[in-house]
């Protein structure tokens, strides 16, 4: 069972770049398998002998969205998960890089799609240790989307500790401390 995962970037000198999967019945949720190259057969999965569930997912290169719930079409162009730094693996001669930055932008069509009741008490946070849930829905993939709320005139108030729903909106709801708010500026809102 994988849930919330992205799996991106990689290559394979044969079949299923991303995953391959042999007489097996894997269980994918609110998970990104995009990016991902072979030389032969489907890019991010390959399957042989295998039926894998998935729901709430993205899978480049395949329609899911008439196969089970909450999944949308990989096959869609406009359904590209829009990674902040997508990495492009080369075949042959991929080398490991830290380069890779596999966060949603702000327009990405996988953020608040993913399925709440999939994350259990033990799951609470994401990859970079920020709460799993916000905006009142999960994203699909390994990182949640947590933005400060600004005000009407475009302030996000900012407290070190932060304050009431924590959003950013105003001095009662401060967001908690000044890092989040100018990541957002820098790599969110330039879309």
């Amino acid at each position: 069972m994988l849930t919330n995962v992205t799996i991106s970037g990689n290559s394979a000198n044969a079949t299923g770049g991303g995953m391959f999967n042999s007489s097996s019945s894997p269980v994918i949720t609110n998970s990104i398998l995009w990016g991902n190259t072979a030389t032969s057969g489907d890019n991010n999965v390959y399957n042989i002998g295998s039926a894998p569930t998935y729901d709430y997912s993205l899978v480049g290169g395949i329609d899911l969205s008439s196969t089970s719930m909450g999944n949308l079409n990989g096959a869609d162009p406009t359904n590209d998960p829009k990674f902040v730094n997508w990495i492009n693996p080369t075949l042959g001669g991929w080398t490991a890089t830290p380069d890779g930055d596999y966060r949603l932008k702000l327009n990405s069509p996988a953020i608040n799609k993913g399925d709440n009741a999939a994350i259990t008490t033990s799951i609470d946070t994401d990859l970079a240790g920020k709460p799993r849930i916000s905006n009142g829905a999960i994203d699909m993939g390994a990182y949640e989307t947590i933005l400060p709320t600004p005000d009407i005139n475009n302030i996000v108030y900012v407290t070190v500790t932060g304050a009431g729903d924590s959003t950013g909106s105003s001095w009662t709801n401060a967001y908690p401390g000044l890092a989040d708010p100018l990541l957002a500026s820098e790599i969110y809102l330039p879309i």
